[in-house]
């Protein structure tokens, strides 16, 4: 790829050495490299995307051994960590605009929620995908509550955002800031499968008995 980049000048041809900023496959390439580069890790005890790595163990000992492996693979192909943008031994973390718990996941209660309450009037489609796609499963009855702002989406019906639909906004807003931990999969644990459809969305929620909460 960097040989793609590469430019003559009268004081001779120039190419990238490391990725650049700007180009079209840039994070597309690097993705591809951080998958094979730690793709003996992948699920087993690390999450990559791009240079944001989540290391995860169910104990102490093996966490240890585990951030050394990743470490090492790094390592091995020249690639840097930043010590001051590293976490180690953490019980809970951010990561990818998420809180990352023991329990399971939820919103990022610091920042994003800060963000989605700021979040400006909807102007245009993209603007409204973006909001809506990303943390959908963390509010109960989403397609439900969304529909009335999920028609703009459509390709035959015009983006335009009257009190109905951003009232609908608002309320979206409330409920993502309010927005519940979701809790990690349990095989032991009695597991329940609710369905419902109506003429505007179809559901379907995978919930738990936890011995705790009766």
């Amino acid at each position: 790829m960097f040989q793609k980049t590469a430019c003559q000048t009268r004081y001779g041809a120039y190419k990238f050495l490391v990725m650049p900023f700007g180009l079209t496959n840039a994070s597309s390439t690097f993705q591809s490299l951080m998958n094979h580069i730690l793709h003996e890790l992948i699920d087993q005890c690390l999450l990559v995307y791009l240079d944001d790595i989540a290391i995860y163990s169910k104990t102490l000992k093996p966490h240890k051994m585990h951030v050394q492996q990743v470490l090492n693979k790094l390592k091995e192909h020249k690639l840097l960590a930043k010590l001051s943008k590293c976490e180690f031994g953490k019980l809970s973390t951010q990561f990818l605009g998420h809180m990352v718990l023991a329990e399971g996941i939820s919103v990022d209660s610091l920042k994003k929620t800060a963000a989605i309450q700021q979040w400006p009037i909807l102007r245009n489609v993209q603007e409204l995908r973006s909001f809506l796609h990303y943390y959908r499963r963390f509010v109960p009855e989403f397609s439900l509550i969304a529909e009335p702002v999920t028609r703009l989406l459509r390709h035959d019906t015009p983006f335009k955002s009257t009190h109905h639909e951003q009232s609908t906004f608002a309320t979206l807003k409330n409920k993502l800031t309010n927005a519940p931990v979701l809790y990690s999969y349990d095989p032991t644990l009695p597991t329940i499968v609710t369905t419902d459809a109506s003429r505007y969305v179809s559901e379907a929620v995978l919930t738990q008995i936890d011995k705790k909460y009766k």
